[in-house]
């Protein structure tokens, strides 16, 4: 049975708390003589969260070459946002509430002001993950960025030929304006899209490039027969 990718990124949410909290309290529980276990179960943590940032870092984008069909849009999730999601929730399991050895009720006023910022970013992070935000929509109107606050950008704003492609590592994709007047002066004054989607950048920035370029084809964005004519396209072009 087809699990949709939601479902599973909601999954690997719930996973990754139970885990975190599971191995918590297995490290608070194991006697710290004559190894210490528990420290070295945090640092086992530690390590692994920091091998996620790494991963973002290095590699903040996927490499599908296709997009999903839903809304009236083509659509792509964040893959940078969920790994950086996670590594906070793991974080969290290290950094917030006592130490090994000692309990809640010794915790101080330093410790406490320490946690809560730290609890509302991992939850905060897990919260938007979990609606799938933020996302990069390719609708007929334009390119937008879906998130708690949506901009959308004309593709009549962008200059044909454009974008280029970008390095594969990179977290923006620069965007060039012949219309800066449809789009927000503070956009205007610096555009460009953030990256870090499951999708393989060239493969964003050839796509964008291609509905600047033909703007017949863009009444058909957001449907199965469009993607397929896309995919063609570009195949076509050997973009």
């Amino acid at each position: 049975m087809h699990i949709s990718r939601l479902a599973r990124v909601r999954g690997l949410i719930v996973l990754t708390v139970v885990l975190t909290i599971g191995w918590r309290v297995i490290a608070a529980a194991v006697p710290d003589r004559p190894v210490p276990v528990g420290l070295l179960m945090e640092l086992a943590q530690l390590g692994v969260a920091c091998a996620f940032l790494l991963l973002m870092v290095l590699r903040p984008s996927g490499e599908r070459t296709t997009f999903d069909v839903r809304a009236g849009a083509f659509t792509v999730s964040s893959r940078m946002w969920l790994g950086f999601s996670l590594f906070w929730i793991l974080i969290c399991g290290i950094m917030v509430g006592p130490a090994t050895g000692d309990t809640w009720a010794e915790l101080g006023l330093f410790e406490v002001l320490v946690d809560i910022p730290l609890m509302l970013v991992a939850v905060g992070g897990a919260l938007l993950a979990w609606f799938d935000l933020p996302r990069l929509e390719l609708r007929a109107e334009g390119v937008r960025v879906r998130n708690m606050r949506s901009v959308t950008t004309p593709w009549d704003a962008l200059r044909r030929g454009t974008p280029l492609r970008p390095r594969r590592n990179d977290q923006h994709l620069a965007l060039l304006l012949d219309r800066p007047d449809l789009v927000a002066p503070s956009f205007a004054k610096y555009p460009r899209l953030p990256l870090g989607w499951e999708a393989d950048p060239w493969f964003v920035a050839d796509t964008i490039r291609w509905y600047v370029d033909h703007p017949h084809d863009r009444p058909a964005i957001g449907t199965r027969a469009g993607l397929q004519h896309l995919q063609a396209r570009l195949a076509g072009h050997g973009e």
